[in-house]
């Protein structure tokens, strides 16, 4: 499970880390879309969601 997805588990301690050393390496992720103005409502959320996600620091790019 990526840090990421447990992190407020493993503050909390409702987790503990067993493999704290094991790094998977990193895996690209694509959201592939045809551009333009004209962008679906629900793509726009989407994109909307993971710039938020992002932001607040629930899904780095490092560890």
């Amino acid at each position: 499970m990526p840090v990421s997805s447990a992190r407020e588990e493993l503050e909390n301690g409702s987790l503990v880390a067993v493999l704290d050393g094991l790094c998977v390496p990193p895996m690209p992720i694509y959201l592939v879309y045809r551009s333009g103005v004209n962008k679906p409502r629900k793509l726009q959320a989407l994109l909307d969601f993971i710039d938020q996600w992002v932001a607040e620091g629930k899904f780095s790019f490092s560890q």
